[in-house]
């Protein structure tokens, strides 16, 4: 096939994981995990995102990456609804997070880093649906106690209910508040990391099986590759906004960073 014919292939999923990311769905509800802390972080909606992503760069990875712009690929910056547990994310970086941070990162080389982070997120979440399911329960009991108290019932023991519900909405918000304050330091702490510590940190969770190691290096490729097109398209709308070129030379630079740190893990694999 023709660059064009690979490139409207892998159009074709990146629209569609545009579109799908439009809805607002709550995906951590929906995360299966025995242990949170343990190895595989999983869901129905994110395998739908992971396989979405492989396709398109099956397809556009046919293509050098210093071309594509050129050959007709279109940047898509969309703000997805869908958080992904770190925020909303534009189509081409919410990629980037669930194929490095998620898949690579926590699931496949378990880094510690990375499990402590989503852990203290995963804890964040809960704690935010079961501050929900109280509120709701005392909201159900006072109503509860203003029919009982119109039919002049006793309601000793609905106000009893009541006060220890109150009590757990107090202790699931000050979870949630301290799981978030928790995941906000480790993620300011890996940013913190060296171009040493994150190559030591990739090599030591890698795999010794030759077929494992291979798909380390392939979901590396496919990151770097991502990187590369992300920058790329970031490059391009700070041009279009007319940004002064230091300021864009910057943003370049920086990305540019991270790109070569996982150059050179790959490298030593």
């Amino acid at each position: 096939m023709s660059n064009a014919e690979y490139i409207a292939r892998a159009q074709e999923a990146l629209t569609e994981i545009a579109e799908k990311c439009q809805d607002a769905l709550d995906l951590e509800s929906k995360i299966e995990m025995i242990d949170y802390e343990g190895f595989i972080l999983y869901s129905g909606d994110l395998q739908s995102y992971h396989d979405l992503i492989v396709t398109f760069l099956r397809n556009m990875m046919h293509v050098d990456v210093s071309i594509v712009i050129s050959e007709g690929f279109l940047c898509d910056f969309t703000e997805c609804e869908v958080k992904f547990f770190l925020g909303k994310k534009r189509v081409l970086a919410l990629m980037i997070h669930l194929l490095q941070d998620i898949v690579l990162f926590r699931n496949e080389l378990r880094i510690r880093d990375y499990m402590d982070m989503f852990s203290e997120i995963f804890k964040k979440e809960m704690a935010e649906s079961m501050k929900k399911k109280t509120r709701n329960d005392v909201k159900n009991l006072n109503t509860q106690i203003n029919i009982a108290t119109s039919r002049g019932d006793k309601i000793d023991a609905l106000t009893l209910r009541k006060s220890l519900k109150e009590k757990d909405l107090d202790v699931w918000t000050q979870s949630k508040k301290e799981a978030g304050m928790n995941a906000d330091r480790i993620s300011v702490e890996i940013g913190k990391l060296s171009k040493e510590q994150i190559i030591s940190r990739i090599l030591a969770g890698a795999p010794t099986d030759p077929e494992l190691v291979s798909r380390v290096k392939t979901l590396l490729k496919q990151v770097i590759y991502l990187r590369h097109l992300d920058n790329l398209c970031n490059h391009q709308a700070k041009v279009e906004a007319g940004d002064p070129e230091e300021i864009i030379a910057q943003g370049f630079d920086s990305h540019l960073g991270w790109i070569q740190v996982l150059e050179e893990a790959h490298g030593l694999l």
